[in-house]
C-alpha cells in the first residue's frame, strides 16, 4: 500500500516531443574586413522524438549583421553519426535565392540529428563587429532564436577554448 500510495500522487511522465539547440559561429572566428569568410549555423534535435519536417517544415532565417554581405548560402542535414563522430548525411534543405538567407527541411529528422546552413560572406571594408540573429520554426518543436556575435577584426584568431556552455534540461 505505501508504495502505491507514493506513486498515485507523481507526475506523469511527458510525452516525447523535439527541442531546437540552435548555434551559429563564423570562420575564422575573426573576421577581416575586406576578406572572406562563413558563417556556420547549427540546429540539432535534442528532444527525445522525431521532428517532423514534412508535416510542419522547418525553416531557418538567418540576419546578419551591417558590413556582412552574403555570396552563397547552402544547407543540408545530417543524421546521428558513428560511435567515432563522423555524421551521416540525410539531403539537402532547399535554401532560396539570395539576398534571401532561409533554407527550409522538409522531412523527418531523428533525436540527435542536426540541420547545417552555410553562408559565405564578404566582409566590407567599413563593417564592424555585430550580432548575427537566426531563427528556427516549424517541425512540430517550439521556435527558436539566437543572437551570437560577430567579430570583425584584423588581428589572427587566438587559440583557446571558443566557448563553455551548460544547459540544464527536464523532461520537457
Amino acid at each position: 500500500g505505501v508504495l502505491l500510495a507514493a506513486t498515485a500522487g507523481a507526475t506523469p511522465a511527458l510525452a516525447g516531443a523535439p527541442r531546437w539547440r540552435l548555434t551559429a559561429s563564423a570562420t575564422p572566428t575573426n573576421l577581416p574586413p575586406g576578406s572572406e569568410g562563413k558563417i556556420v549555423v547549427m540546429a540539432s534535435n535534442l528532444g527525445d522524438a522525431t521532428m517532423n519536417g514534412a508535416g510542419a517544415p522547418v525553416t531557418i532565417t538567418d540576419t546578419l549583421p551591417l558590413g556582412l554581405t552574403a555570396t552563397a548560402i547552402l544547407g543540408a542535414s545530417q543524421k546521428p553519426g558513428y560511435p567515432d563522430g563522423r555524421a551521416l548525411s540525410s539531403g539537402p534543405m532547399n535554401c532560396k535565392p539570395l539576398p534571401e538567407l532561409s533554407c527550409t527541411f522538409e522531412e523527418a529528422l531523428s533525436p540527435y540529428g542536426s540541420l547545417k546552413v552555410i553562408i559565405a560572406v564578404r566582409v566590407e571594408p567599413t563593417a564592424s563587429s555585430g550580432a548575427d540573429e537566426v531563427t528556427i520554426a516549424g517541425g512540430g518543436a517550439p521556435p527558436k532564436s539566437v543572437s551570437e556575435p560577430l567579430t570583425v577584426d584584423g588581428a589572427p584568431t587566438p587559440f583557446g577554448i571558443e566557448s563553455y556552455e551548460l544547459s540544464p534540461e527536464s523532461e520537457d
